[in-house]
């Protein structure tokens, strides 16, 4: 499943609200087994997938849903023995990878990043600068899709290199001079004026004792 696939099965608009099955954009082979719940139950988890993309529109979330579900072939090994929900959320779990590393591709990251982690990014930089739901897991962008991203994501900070760990001298600068000129606290020049006035007191307070006699 590619998202390349997806762009070959008819893209009609459905008449149908999300509850039902839009079967008018399905092929005729297809028609018969959506009919089950088991599929109108993988379609609505579809639906449900791509909002939480960001999609909007209804019906162009039914298209691209119906999209998906038309283009599983459950006679493909692949698929063997998989429950119809299984099948429809691994084909649009592959599409969307795909879309996402096309969408990444012209982005210069760095080496070992993951492109469907670096294509969700850029979704997150288009949702507010281009309409990119028309084109969502659409093999093809528009040239001013893949601008913005370009121009939005190769934007870098600054690099950060650890040398080493062990402790270095703290240069404090002029600080470390005035320190060392600041003068510092003498005690003794207080002791002998404490000392001073406490004797004048006792000299006083004997004075005046005497002058009572």
């Amino acid at each position: 499943m590619s998202a390349a696939t997806l762009s070959n099965v008819p893209d009609s608009t459905p008449a149908d609200g999300v509850g039902a099955f839009p079967t008018a954009m399905l092929s005729p082979g297809a028609e018969a087994r959506i009919r089950s719940a088991e599929w109108d139950e993988a379609y609505r988890r579809l639906c449900l997938y791509l909002r939480s993309h960001g999609l909007r529109g209804d019906r162009r979330i039914q298209r691209l849903a119906g999209r998906v579900i038309d283009s599983v072939d459950a006679s493909d090994p692949r698929w063997k023995g998989m429950h119809p929900t299984a099948m429809a959320m691994a084909a649009v779990n592959h599409a969307a990878e795909e879309w996402f590393g096309a969408l990444a591709q012209d982005v210069a990251l760095e080496e070992g990043g993951e492109k469907e982690i670096n294509g969700r990014l850029a979704m997150l930089v288009l949702q507010d600068q281009v309409e990119w739901s028309d084109y969502f897991l659409h093999p093809t962008l528009p040239e001013e899709t893949r601008a913005v991203v370009r121009e939005k994501m190769v934007m870098r900070g600054p690099t950060f290199s650890l040398a080493s760990m062990s402790p270095r001298p703290m240069d404090y600068g002029p600080l470390a001079m005035l320190a060392t000129e600041t003068p510092r606290w003498d005690w003794w020049p207080v002791i002998k004026a404490v000392f001073f006035w406490f004797c004048v007191f006792w000299v006083l307070f004997f004075a005046i004792q005497w002058g009572r006699v």
